[in-house]
């Protein structure tokens, strides 16, 4: 048994010895986490700091179970509770990886040896939601909102029905080739000055596809992009802050 599988085991034969509720658990969240799963909600705590005080909302391509969706929504409702125009928006497929570019043939080959499950619930994702929405400050005011389907053929309606927004992040996080070029060239222009622009999968051999598109997209730039990461974290795997 792996040590990870061994943490959880553990953890779940603790709640029962104990008779632990999911009331209880959640409440004291911080006695349970496991110490991988910390530094990446400090990353996005210390992401969301450098654009506390940049306008705009914040956009995520690949959502999967709303980890870093959802906790950039409850730190907009925290740190910016009286500015309701600023929300956290995803963009998630919810049917796995269907199509791989020839820069994908690594992704191809794990998600077909995984059996592509790496598809969260709809209804989830959404009850989810409401659950937050019926917690905030203004009740019944989202905070996050999410789009389902092919960020390709879902993004020009949103933009065309959107036109005024900006955004103050614009997180990635979907692997591949095609979808991390279509959302910069489309989102990008959006992001504001100080702004900041962040990567999932940037740099690792796995996503091959997703560190080729966004090398192809920078590389029209007339300037140089300084890019960073978290030494604590290797989520995200870089961001850079938008001149």
């Amino acid at each position: 048994m792996s040590q990870n599988s061994n943490y959880f085991k553990s953890l779940n034969d603790l709640i029962t010895e104990y008779n632990l509720d999911s009331d209880f658990v959640l409440r004291h969240y911080q006695s349970f986490i496991q110490r991988r799963d910390l530094p990446r909600l400090i990353a996005h705590y210390e992401l969301f700091k450098k654009i506390i005080n940049v306008p705009g909302s914040i956009i995520e391509i690949g959502v999967n179970y709303g980890q870093g969706l959802l906790t950039f929504a409850n730190l907009l409702e925290t740190f910016c509770c009286s500015d309701r125009t600023r929300i956290a928006i995803g963009f998630e497929a919810g049917n796995g990886y269907k199509k791989f570019s020839s820069y994908d043939k690594k992704m191809k080959a794990f998600a077909e040896k995984n059996n592509n499950d790496f598809s969260p619930s709809q209804k989830l994702l959404e009850e989810l939601i409401e659950i937050k929405t019926a917690d905030n400050l203004l009740k019944g005011i989202p905070r996050a909102k999410i789009i389902f389907g092919d960020v390709v053929q879902t993004l020009p309606k949103f933009m065309k029905d959107n036109g005024g927004l900006r955004l103050s992040m614009l997180y990635i996080d979907v692997n591949l080739y095609e979808p991390t070029k279509y959302s910069l060239e489309y989102l990008y222009p959006l992001v504001v000055p100080g702004g900041i622009v962040a990567f999932n999968g940037y740099g690792a051999g796995l996503h091959n596809g997703e560190s080729k598109a966004v090398d192809d997209f920078l590389n029209s730039f007339y300037h140089k992009i300084e890019m960073k990461k978290f030494e604590f974290s290797s989520i995200p795997s870089v961001y850079f802050t938008k001149r």
